[in-house]
């Protein structure tokens, strides 16, 4: 990550180990908590697409429309020429 810049901002959560341990526990406890959001973010994303698909799914066979999606998926990047 930050190959081609620095990273902003910063995904990594120091921690720093020469506090007293209430401290410490303290900082670990805010730095597992930090992900959460976003990971309840991307379960609800989730969500949505599977219902955006579904009502896809149920217009194209109301119309009676093949999707033209391939079955399954190729091979990523690669071009039928």
């Amino acid at each position: 990550m930050g190959e081609n810049g620095p990273c902003q901002p910063n995904v990594a959560l120091p921690i720093h180990l020469d506090k007293p341990n209430e401290e410490l526990d303290e900082e670990v406890r805010a730095s597992s908590v930090t992900p959460a959001p976003a990971a309840s973010v991307v379960g609800l994303a989730a969500k949505i697409v599977e219902l955006i698909r579904d009502l896809y799914d149920e217009y194209l066979r109301e119309h009676r429309i093949e999707s033209g999606l391939p079955a399954e998926p190729g091979a990523a990047g690669v071009r039928e020429e």
